[in-house]
């Protein structure tokens, strides 16, 4: 680890061409990951990709209840992160019935807020008791017209 972030962290960031094994695997059934943005966003919608069926006998790793949170932090560090302010993005079942790239979207009532850090929670996988595994984590939005770094004194 290096600062907090994995080495093999980017893997849930790019794409894995659908090969078995390309993710970023973690430890037990449940647990989350944190992901400052590239650049401030709205967020639209949020899309986690598993490996396809049609390549993999056993996708039980696969996240299955998950929760998306984010929050505006600015320059301040990782270490600010609290409860208090993040907000829900969206909550959802993964289907293993349906495509492996799955988009869901963000709740209407955050579609004004500005985020530059999620944190995907999962709660429990499809069954497999060791490791959770996340292929690919995506999150849509654009980029807001402009962003208060420092609030306006009235």
């Amino acid at each position: 680890m290096n600062h907090g972030v994995h080495r093999n962290a980017e893997r849930m960031l790019k794409p894995s061409f659908g090969e078995p094994g390309q993710c970023f695997p973690l430890k037990g059934s449940s647990g989350f990951v944190v992901i400052r943005l590239r650049a401030a966003i709205v967020p639209e919608a949020i899309t986690l990709e598993h490996v396809a069926q049609s390549v993999a006998y056993d996708r039980s790793s696969a996240p299955k209840h998950c929760r998306v949170s984010g929050w505006f932090q600015g320059h301040k560090g990782l270490e600010t992160e609290t409860v208090d302010n993040m907000l829900l993005l969206t909550d959802f079942t993964y289907d293993l019935e349906k495509s492996n790239a799955q988009t869901f979207n963000v709740l209407d009532e955050i579609r004004s807020s500005v985020v530059d850090t999620v944190r995907f929670d999962f709660s429990s996988n499809h069954g497999s008791p060791s490791h959770t595994c996340i292929y690919r984590l995506r999150v849509h939005g654009h980029e807001p017209k402009s962003v208060p770094l420092i609030p306006a004194d009235s």
